[in-house]
């Protein structure tokens, strides 16, 4: 088994890099820019089984994207990632989801992807080639590529929009001001015996 964990910081990140650091079969590669950073990232992912995708800063990450074109299975470390095209893509057929309090756990990591067995490997790969054309931008766009999957995604949000703008305006003016529950002031007064 072969692991592929970049480190750029970030909270998990680093606890990661430490539990991680000097384990077999674990490669940590430092980020680098640069045409030979992005070429050594690359090859890196292409010779292994898992890519680690810790949660950072930002709600989806560049390292997920290039570790499904490269055919290295992702490992989600968060417990909130948004991925894009969810409503479209099952991701559960690419990528292995982790919460982030597990992965800390010393040798709990190891431990979850030594028990990926070998058909699982292949069978999360060639899907991983299925799913490498959404990932992959082109010009001229291409069906079912990002560009596509953007506008189906905003077009389904747009019927969303359409609804709660048909909603606001035929709400009556200051209706949701007014208190329909129990919680007025009651009269204090006792009654008299």
């Amino acid at each position: 088994m072969k692991l592929i964990l970049e480190n750029e910081g970030g909270k998990i990140r680093a606890k990661l890099v430490a539990e991680l650091d000097g384990a077999e079969s674990v490669v940590i590669e430092e980020g680098t820019a640069g045409g030979s950073g992005k070429v050594a990232a690359q090859t890196g992912m292409r010779r292994s089984t898992f890519c680690l995708n810790p949660a950072g800063d930002t709600p989806s990450s560049a390292r997920l994207f290039d570790a499904i074109v490269s055919g290295c299975i992702p490992v989600v470390i968060s417990d909130e990632l948004e991925l894009p095209f969810e409503g479209i893509l099952d991701y559960r057929k690419i990528v292995l989801f982790v919460s982030s309090s597990d992965a800390i756990q010393p040798g709990w990591l190891m431990a979850f992807l030594k028990n990926i067995g070998p058909k699982k490997i292949r069978e999360m790969r060639v899907n991983l080639a299925k799913y490498a054309r959404h990932f992959l931008y082109s010009s001229p766009a291409q069906p079912l590529g990002p560009e596509d999957l953007a506008w189906r995604m905003i077009a389904g949000k747009l019927s969303n929009i359409k609804l709660h703008i048909r909603r606001s305006q035929r709400v009556v003016k200051e209706s949701r001001s007014l208190c329909t529950c129990d919680c007025r002031k009651t009269n204090l007064t006792t009654p008299a015996l």
